[in-house]
């Protein structure tokens, strides 16, 4: 009996001792990858130009989609006591820009929107100047985000595309001709 339990743990130390020196500590593989780099209007998640003339436009040169009041004929920015809305948010075919999911699974969309100007007398007050406002296709508003938000997020499926609406506001009385509301738009996706 002792025998057999002898050959056993024998046959079991030498099963273990197999498993253990079958084991690798490095593997190298090499995969193929394709990952070109594209204009925003191509891009996995899209940023594709509407149709409000010169002001939104993707720049030929570094394929990025560019929001600039400073452009356009001989113009340096936007008049004070003024507002422009780049697109209609009664009317989503009418737009500053799409952004449009063109992955194959959806994603959440993060917006924020920081000033960058050297004057933001807007910043911390009640007053938005600036801001983009996001639409689904049947007009329904989707979120709104400002100079002073946290920042918003949305679910867009695959395929799926939002309007933005971007409206500049110089009218409160803590905006005047020194401010630069200039700044960053920025979209996360996850």
């Amino acid at each position: 009996m002792n025998r057999k339990i002898i050959t056993v743990a024998l046959l079991i130390l030498v099963a273990a001792g197999i498993t253990t020196a079958s084991s690798f500590t490095t593997a190298t593989l090499t995969r193929d990858t394709n990952i070109d780099v594209v204009s925003d209007s191509k891009g996995v998640i899209a940023l594709v130009d509407g149709n409000s003339g010169d002001i939104v436009k993707e720049d030929s040169s570094s394929g990025e989609l560019r929001i600039d009041f400073g452009t356009i004929g001989s113009a340096e920015g936007v008049n004070v006591d003024s507002v422009y809305e780049l697109g209609d948010p009664n009317d989503p075919s009418t737009r500053a820009f799409n952004i449009t999911n063109q992955d194959g699974v959806s994603h959440t969309i993060e917006l924020n929107y920081t000033i960058t100007g050297t004057t933001s007398s807007v910043v911390g007050t009640a007053h938005n100047a600036t801001e983009f406002q996001v639409y689904r296709s049947d007009g329904s508003h989707v979120v709104t985000v400002s100079e002073d938000d946290s920042g918003a997020s949305f679910s867009l499926g695959s395929g799926e595309s939002v309007a933005v609406v971007v409206v500049v506001d110089s009218t409160d009385s803590d905006v005047d001709q020194a401010d630069d509301l200039s700044g960053t738009f920025e979209v996360t996706a996850t």
